[in-house]
């Protein structure tokens, strides 16, 4: 009979063990099925955010873009303008004239003076023009590297 309460022992024991790891097992897989789930959705959180933030970026590049072509139609029209101030102090149109006695040397010098603001200004725009090209070519490589 010590036999038999021992079989029937083992054999509660075997059976509560096994009923206890297939409890756990399922709770295991009911969290991995969880920790899965919380996974996606923080992944679809994550990618949507990355997605605005994109386009957010993408919106400040086209203003940043529409401002830089606004100078740059702002400098070609300037560097006409000092082309054909430059043609003009050049030509020697803009001097004073002979004979005009001592009283017009001030005006000497503030036409000497024109003229070198002038060669200054053209040389800012030629900076400026660059500057622009340099914007534009990395807002162009911003937009390549945005591209879905």
């Amino acid at each position: 009979m010590k036999w038999l309460y021992l079989a029937a022992g083992v054999v509660v024991f075997g059976a509560g063990y096994a009923f206890a790891d297939a409890l756990r097992t399922a709770e295991i897989e009911r969290l991995k099925g969880d920790y899965a789930k919380a996974a996606q959705e923080y992944q679809a959180k994550l990618t949507k955010r990355e997605a605005d933030n994109a386009k957010k970026l993408a919106d400040a590049v086209d203003k940043k873009q529409a401002e830089i072509d606004a100078l740059g139609s702002q400098l070609a029209g300037m560097r006409d303008d000092v082309e054909r101030l430059r043609r003009a102090a050049s030509s020697g149109g803009g001097g004073v004239p002979p004979g005009a006695g001592s009283a017009c040397i001030s005006c000497e010098r503030q036409i000497r003076e024109c003229v070198r603001l002038l060669a200054e200004g053209a040389e800012l725009l030629s900076e400026g023009s660059g500057l622009v090209g340099r914007l534009s070519a990395d807002r162009n490589t911003v937009r390549e590297a945005l591209k879905p």
